[in-house]
């Protein structure tokens, strides 16, 4: 087997050949209810490894965001203050970026032994996904706020120069923008994990993602959607928890479902990454973990 620097420059290689272009892979279907169905698989049969992956990052994002807005509206029991700054709203809002960060980062690793019937073994993963933690939080703060500016001037332009209809449409068009966009950087924390991509991450999720977008969004919303579920569900549960066991049982359920719903996204990213390679590629799961060995 070639050592572990071959396949890492071998993966390096392919990368710049699938964003020259040179190497497009064939048109072959992305297999839609086959890759949710193994999202919720995987997820319900490798529970409490997810668990242990995903609820201290979540349980921590929490406390967090709670000493800078309020515990109790960052569980869903009120609203925000109306005397708190914009400030500690927007480092909640960064906490929740880095959460999801390091909860995907963790996952990617697992969810390429899974899919090789290989043991997970937190210990030799832990420190190679801490260290894709920093990359992957900055390529999605850039993406929030190319969307933000984007949002703006989707407000502004149909405020002031459009109107009616036109205006509406505009906006229409943008969101369709957003959407697409997500769904072309959608695999980029695997890439940055797997093959050590770093800030080119977004030009290689860009790439693997190519003629596939829309597929992938068809993929990507369902589990979304159920991922948003479980934690507004759960918000509704902790005010009954909290008058029953206390404040702290109601932060720790809110907590292990914000753990669940992340890990639901991270393991699709991971798992759609795996499927890109195989179409785009020709390289299968098992040759994808050999980076991991």
């Amino acid at each position: 087997m070639p050592d572990n620097s071959s396949i890492r420059q071998y993966y390096l290689n392919r990368l710049d050949d699938t964003q020259d272009g040179q190497k497009p892979g064939p048109k072959v279907p992305l297999g839609i209810g086959r890759l949710i169905a193994d999202c919720f698989a995987m997820l319900f049969r490798k529970l409490p490894i997810v668990l242990v992956l995903s609820f201290w990052p979540s349980l921590l994002g929490v406390l967090l965001s709670g000493s800078l807005v309020g515990i109790r509206y960052t569980i869903g029991f009120e609203d925000v203050a109306s005397g708190t700054a914009s400030g500690p709203i927007l480092l909640s809002a960064l906490v929740d970026i880095l959460v999801y960060a390091v909860v995907t980062a963790l996952l990617v690793r697992p969810v390429h032994d899974v899919k090789f019937n290989r043991p997970v073994r937190i210990s030799r993963d832990l420190v190679p996904a801490l260290k894709s933690v920093f990359p992957i939080s900055l390529l999605i703060l850039a993406q929030t706020l190319m969307v933000m500016l984007g949002g703006l001037l989707a407000l502004f332009i149909p405020g002031s120069v459009l109107f009616g209809i036109i205006g509406f449409v505009f906006i229409g068009l943008f969101l369709i923008a957003v959407i697409w966009a997500y769904a072309a950087w959608s695999v980029m924390p695997a890439a940055v994990v797997v093959e050590g991509a770093g800030f080119q991450g977004l030009s290689r999720s860009v790439a693997l993602t190519k003629g596939y977008r829309w597929p992938i969004v068809a993929v990507i919303a369902p589990v979304w959607i159920c991922s948003a579920l479980v934690v507004l569900a759960t918000a509704a549960l902790t005010g009954l928890v909290e008058s029953i066991a206390g404040l702290s049982a109601a932060v720790v359920l809110f907590a292990v479902a914000d753990a669940i719903g992340t890990s639901l996204v991270g393991i699709i990213v991971s798992i759609l990454y795996i499927r890109l390679r195989e179409i785009k590629e020709g390289i299968g799961v098992d040759r994808v973990a050999e980076v991991f060995d």
